[in-house]
């Protein structure tokens, strides 16, 4: 009898979590919908872009990488005086932080081009680029993609 309890004391708590220090290897197929870890990829860099210093901005997304865009709008006191950014010859706009606009957040693809134009509209007060490596990209079901 006193052997059947020390296998269900030990049952019970080798079945808790188990916390690992050190290196883990696992072989076979990990089943978790929560793995955060896994899903966090660090951008290989950061490049960031202010309109004050540095002017008018024309780049375009590198090959086997992508972009996350983080625009900042002018502060400008209507929305007569909205800001714009161009993605490949279209002209968006993304508003005025006083005129209720807020951050403007997006990804681009391989060769897309990105680009202000102070002549024409106004610009944002600053750009973020984020930029990730990517395995590759093709289009499936008439849409770009790319495969982390």
């Amino acid at each position: 009898m006193n052997k059947l309890i020390a296998i269900l004391l030990m049952t019970f708590i080798l079945a808790g979590e188990l916390e690992v220090d050190g290196d883990l290897t696992v072989t076979g197929a990990i089943q978790s919908p929560t793995i955060d870890a896994l899903g966090g990829m660090k951008p290989e860099r950061i490049y960031q872009w202010f309109y004050e210093q540095d002017g008018d901005i024309n780049v375009q997304v590198p090959e086997n990488k992508i972009w996350y865009i983080v625009v900042s709008p002018q502060h400008f006191g209507s929305d007569s005086y909205s800001s714009y950014i161009a993605i490949n010859n279209n002209f968006i706009k993304i508003g005025n932080l006083r005129a209720g606009g807020s951050q403007c957040v997006f990804s681009l693809l391989p060769g897309t081009f990105l680009y202000t134009d102070t002549g024409q509209y106004y610009p944002p007060n600053f750009i973020n680029i984020y930029e990730y490596p990517i395995s590759g990209s093709g289009t499936d079901q008439g849409m770009p993609y790319i495969e982390p």
